[in-house]
């Protein structure tokens, strides 16, 4: 299984009666500045810039995590407990199914990559590589060209939004942070009523004897 962090005001907008709306994400709009960013000895810096423009515009990115519990990732990408887990079956989307050699794990490196030569290829390898300072997110992707996926939208700041729905039959839980609200809580079980009943539905606690959570089903 796969595991997506939220937070609390994103459930609004991904969960539908379909299932779960996934976006491929532009490089540029990941937390790590380096990614798919890597170093260019011999180029001029406008070679650079403009080598990193044509990668934003083309590659899409989503990536799901191997960590189910992640007080890193509870805190950073959960806005501090307050959203929620989905844990999925991604493997199932279309795309990862179509394209199963672009969906793989992460390497962890201590040293930036290098790339010599614009080739699709070597763009797409640069993908799967990260700074090992991230490695605890155990991180997965799928990448794919942006163009293959459908643009359902844009951003306050005009960005693209390409979304793909994973179906409601290959979303297995939804894990509610350990400050969740009651609003959230009553969201969460209202989906499930209408459009999910097989999806379970958890709250995040924390245990009383060591720094972790545990998982009690609600």
């Amino acid at each position: 299984m796969f595991y997506r962090y939220y937070p609390p005001n994103s459930f609004d907008f991904i969960f539908t009666k379909e299932g779960v709306s996934l976006r491929f994400s532009q490089p540029s709009l990941l937390n790590d500045p380096f990614e798919l960013n890597p170093c260019l000895p011999t180029w001029s810096e406008k070679f650079h810039k403009g080598t990193y423009e044509i990668i934003n515009d083309n590659i899409g990115i989503l990536s799901c995590s191997k960590n189910e519990c992640s007080r890193t990732m509870w805190s950073h990408y959960a806005q501090d407990h307050t959203g929620f887990v989905i844990e999925l079956d991604v493997e199932k989307l279309e795309h990862i199914k179509a394209l199963p050699d672009y969906f793989r794990p992460l390497l962890y490196a201590s040293t930036r990559p290098h790339l010599d030569e614009l080739l699709v290829e070597k763009i797409i390898e640069l993908s799967f590589v990260k700074d090992e300072a991230w490695k605890e997110e155990q991180e997965w992707r799928c990448v794919v060209h942006l163009g293959t996926i459908p643009l359902t939208g844009y951003d306050p700041n005009g960005v693209a939004i390409h979304t793909e729905t994973l179906p409601v039959k290959f979303i297995n839980r939804i894990i509610l942070g350990a400050s969740s609200s009651i609003t959230l809580e009553k969201k969460a079980k209202l989906w499930i009523e209408q459009f999910a009943p097989n999806v379970q539905l958890f709250k995040s606690t924390t245990s009383r004897k060591t720094y972790s959570f545990e998982y009690i089903k609600i």
